[in-house]
C-alpha cells in the first residue's frame, strides 16, 4: 500500500505542475554534441576537479565529473540566449551544480 501525500493528490488533479527542465530539443542536442567534440576542458571560472580541468568525456550523468553544458548568461535573465552557441561552455557536472548553488543572490537579511 502506498501512502499518498498532499502533493501527490495535487499533482494527480493537476493543481501543481510537475517540475521539469525545459526541453530545447534538436537544437540543444546539436550544441551539446558540438561542444563535446570541440572542447576538452572545463571552462568554469572556478573548476573543482582534482584531475585538473580536463573533462573525462566517456563519463555520463550523474557522475560529478561528467560533461555538461553551462550557460554563460543565465537563461532566467536572458531567455533569448538559451540556444546560442556563444552563450555556452563545457563544464563538469559538479562545477555547474556549484555555480547554481552560489547564484542564489544576496541574503534576505544580516545573520
Amino acid at each position: 500500500h502506498r501512502i499518498y501525500t498532499r502533493l501527490d493528490f495535487l499533482r494527480r488533479w493537476s493543481l501543481v505542475a510537475p517540475r521539469r527542465r525545459p526541453d530545447y530539443g534538436h537544437a540543444w542536442r546539436q550544441i551539446t554534441e558540438r561542444l563535446r567534440r570541440e572542447r576538452d576542458f572545463c571552462e568554469m571560472p572556478v573548476c573543482l576537479s582534482p584531475a585538473g580541468r580536463r573533462i573525462d568525456k566517456p563519463l555520463r550523468y550523474p557522475d560529478p565529473w561528467s560533461f555538461t553544458v553551462d550557460h554563460i548568461e543565465d537563461v532566467k535573465v536572458r531567455p533569448d540566449l538559451a540556444l546560442e552557441y556563444r552563450n555556452t561552455r563545457p563544464a563538469h557536472n559538479r562545477c555547474n551544480r556549484m555555480k547554481r548553488v552560489r547564484d542564489v543572490g544576496p541574503p534576505s537579511r544580516q545573520w
